[in-house]
């Protein structure tokens, strides 16, 4: 559990399909101190032996809660006083600048399937938008990585 005063973020995930990604991703979370993660029953993949592997036991450690319907846990979040990021891929705002704002204390990181990014419904919930700046060719990160990049930015 946070102290006091120290920043509150949950994690949800919107239709992660690989369970090496998810178990990434909630180790990453665990890591850098992540409340919880959520995620979608249908169109996601459950908590699976990969996953656990991949987690390296963040799936024993962190919170976790498979939700019916994404868009309507994150619209709970928001009337219990979390503020929601999407990340897209993007047309978001550059997280450096996000951050650099001090964002609230209490947040949710919502990250994108793997093939298709954030589905609609999903997107509308989100507060802003935050796209993590890149300098190369290539255009996006794994799911996973971006995942551990905007906890390590958000977290500092």
């Amino acid at each position: 559990m946070p102290y006091a005063g120290e920043r509150q973020i949950l994690v949800a995930l919107d239709g992660v399909q690989d369970p090496h990604n998810l178990g990434a991703i909630l180790r990453s979370a665990e890591f850098f101190g992540a409340t919880g993660a959520i995620w979608p029953r249908d169109r996601a993949v459950s908590v699976t032996p990969a996953a656990i592997r991949s987690s390296a036991g963040a799936t024993e450690r962190l919170p976790l809660a498979r939700v019916t319907n994404l868009a309507r846990a994150l619209g709970l979040c928001k009337e219990a006083g979390f503020w929601v990021i999407g990340t897209v891929v993007d047309g978001g705002r550059p997280l450096r600048e996000i951050c650099a704002e001090d964002p609230p204390e209490r947040l949710v990181l919502v990250l994108g399937s793997e093939e298709k990014g954030l589905r609609r419904l999903t997107r509308e919930r989100c507060d802003f938008l935050a796209t993590i700046p890149r300098r190369g060719e290539i255009g996006s990160l794994n799911v996973s990585t971006a995942a551990a990049v905007a906890l390590a930015a958000l977290y500092v």
